[in-house]
């Protein structure tokens, strides 16, 4: 390392029981929480039917929700690119992590609402140290989601079934007007060639 890069001794010193706590996780895990699309190309496909008078579209993107754990493999202290000292957890890996000196060490790594709504939109520097009450909170989040779209799955599962009926009804009625018309034997209609309807009756007379 840089010996500008350096974090100096007296922050160091001002910093012990931080660095303590923190430096006693290595080994174990820290968790994040990401928000992710439940409908890939959605935007796509939104924009698609606002220019299609004749499409179904909801208006908002379902999204789920999930959560990713990280080993501590290395913990770094050094100066980040304005000259702030920094604790690095995993640098340069997958889930890297920067923590400022100075932190409510107490604090760090509670699941708390302010702390996971950031990470929901998107702070990669927010941290979970309860993997299981971060499951259950997040996982409220994705029954909520879920119970809507099945709400939504009701909806049009509805909407279906009055289509089905719909064209069961058609069909029936020229059904039933066709075999009417086979079985009339009392009305005849033919068409001349001038276009006009000629309706000829008959009737039967029953001998006694």
């Amino acid at each position: 390392m840089k010996e500008e890069n350096k974090v100096p001794a007296e922050v160091i010193a001002h910093n012990r029981k931080a660095l303590n706590v923190i430096g006693s996780t290595m080994g174990a895990q820290y968790f994040k929480a990401e928000t992710r699309s439940a409908w890939p190309g959605f935007e796509e496909e939104l924009i698609a039917a606002k220019n299609d008078p004749l499409s179904i579209m909801i208006n908002h993107e379902p999204k789920r929700y999930r959560i990713t754990g990280h080993d501590i493999v290395s913990i770094v202290t050094k100066k980040d690119a304005v000259g702030a000292p920094m604790i690095y957890l995993n640098e340069g890996l997958s889930g890297e992590v920067s923590i400022p000196f100075g932190v409510n060490i107490d604090g760090l790594g509670a699941v708390v609402e302010d702390a996971l709504s950031k990470a929901l939109h998107g702070d990669k520097n927010i941290i979970f140290n309860d993997g299981e009450k971060l499951c259950g909170t997040v996982n409220q989040l994705n029954y909520a989601g879920l119970n809507r779209v099945k709400g939504l799955i009701e909806k049009l599962q509805k909407v279906e079934d009055s289509y089905r009926q719909t064209i069961a009804e058609n069909e029936k009625k020229v059904k039933d007007y066709i075999g009417e018309l086979i079985k009339s034997k009392e009305n005849v209609a033919t068409m001349p060639k001038n276009g006009g309807v000629v309706i000829t009756v008959s009737s039967e007379t029953t001998e006694e």
